[in-house]
C-alpha cells in the first residue's frame, strides 16, 4: 500500500467505505494525478488494490461511521505496524485519524482518533496482552521479532542451533520466507550456525 501511495500526486483522499459481506470491504480512494484506487480488503486473508468493485454495501456500523468522520479526509501516510500484518493509514480531515486493518488471525477494523484512542473497531476483541475495545487506546500485538533489515550477525555467529530455528526466534518472518533466504544464500537452513562461515553469514542477512 504505502508503494501505491507513491503513484499518487498529492492529495490523496478517502472517498467512502464499503461493507461487501461480514468480512470483506472496499475502501475507495481518489488522486488528482492516479484518479480512483480502490482497496480491497477480506480480513484475514488479503488486501490488495483492484480496479473495480460493486458499490453495493451491507449495513454496517462501523463502515457508517468511515463515511461520516473520513470522507475527504486526505491520506498522510501508510505502514505495516511492526512489520506485522497491520496497515496503519493516517488520515487528516480537521481532526487527525488512523484506520488500522488487523490481518491477524479473523482479522479486524480498528478507528482510533489521533491518540491511538479507539473510536470504533469491528469485533471488540480481550487478548492476553491487549483489549481492543471502543474507549481503550489501541496497541498492535507484541513483535515476535526484529525487522529483516535489523539483523546483524550476532544473530547467527556463535550460535548453537539450527539456522531456520535461531532465525525464527530473531526475525518476524514465517519459517517459509526464511528458509527461501537460506535458498538464495545457498545455505541449508538445516545446518548448524555454529559451522557456519563468516561468509554465508553475511549471504544470509543480504
Amino acid at each position: 500500500y504505502h508503494y501505491a501511495l507513491k503513484e499518487f500526486t498529492a492529495p490523496t483522499r478517502f472517498v467512502k467505505a464499503y461493507a461487501i459481506d461480514g468480512k470483506t470491504f472496499r475502501l475507495k480512494f481518489n488522486s488528482q494525478g492516479a484518479g480512483e484506487a480502490n482497496l480491497l480488503i477480506e480480513l484475514g486473508v488479503r488486501a490488495h488494490f483492484i480496479e473495480y468493485l460493486s458499490e453495493k454495501s451491507e449495513e454496517n456500523h462501523l463502515v457508517k461511521i468511515l463515511r461520516r468522520l473520513l470522507e475527504n479526509a486526505v491520506v498522510k501516510n501508510a505502514c505495516l505496524l511492526n512489520f506485522d500484518r497491520i496497515i496503519e493509514i493516517e488520515l487528516e480531515k480537521k481532526e487527525k485519524y488512523f484506520l488500522i486493518i488487523e490481518m491477524l488471525s479473523e482479522g479486524n477494523l480498528v478507528l482510533c482518533d489521533e491518540n491511538h484512542k479507539i473510536i470504533d473497531c469491528l469485533h471488540s476483541e480481550d487478548y492476553s496482552v491487549r483489549t481492543i475495545r471502543k474507549g481503550r487506546p489501541y496497541a498492535p500485538p507484541p513483535p515476535n521479532g526484529m525487522h529483516p533489515c535489523e539483523l546483524t550477525p550476532t544473530a547467527l555467529e556463535g550460535k548453537k542451533g539450527r539456522v531456520i530455528q535461531l532465525l525464527s526466534k530473531a526475525v518476524n518472518l514465517s519459517p517459509f520466507y526464511l528458509e527461501e533466504a537460506c535458498a538464495i544464500a545457498g545455505v541449508s537452513p538445516k545446518q548448524e550456525a555454529s559451522e557456519l562461515t563468516e561468509s554465508e553469514v553475511k549471504k544470509i542477512i543480504k
